[in-house]
């Protein structure tokens, strides 16, 4: 909730914008429900604040990719979005790990052919850890949220 009133203030908050956007993701994830459209305005919002970095290109496409209906809705733009994080220095390792499943052979072979292995580079500024563990419950022994973001 403090998300929305920073961005409620100032709009252009890129750290905010960034983790309710992946704080959205994580709890679709989290309870196995559809991720809400939101999440992606807010990612590609935190994108045209800038500045920009190869975390927030990697939040974009696994949320782009969660909110496919039909297969392949969004490919064109969860490709485009790999592409700047790796030109930003993302691990190509992590492309080829969490979206071998979704990107046949040679697309994705096509996107890493000019990006060799190495380190993450950029890193966006985060402003919570959103949901993880954020929200204890005394008696209750777990996290949990109260209501979904």
């Amino acid at each position: 909730l403090a998300l929305n009133e920073a961005i409620n203030q100032d709009g252009s908050l890129q750290p905010a914008l960034y983790n309710r956007a992946r704080a959205k993701l994580r709890w679709s994830a989290r309870s196995e429900r559809p991720l809400n459209s939101s999440a992606g305005t807010d990612i590609d919002n935190a994108i045209n604040t800038g500045p920009p970095n190869a975390d927030l290109y990697l939040a974009a496409a696994r949320i782009y990719l969660r909110l496919e209906r039909a297969p392949g809705q969004h490919r064109e733009r969860v490709i485009r979005y790999l592409g700047e994080a790796l030109r930003l220095g993302l691990n190509p390792d992590i492309v080829r790990r969490e979206f071998k499943s979704v990107l046949d052979g040679s697309a994705l072979e096509a996107l890493l052919a000019n990006f060799a292995t190495g380190e993450e580079r950029a890193k966006v500024i985060r402003l919570v850890d959103p949901l993880a563990d954020d929200h204890f419950w005394p008696g209750t022994g777990s996290a949990q949220l109260e209501r979904p973001l």
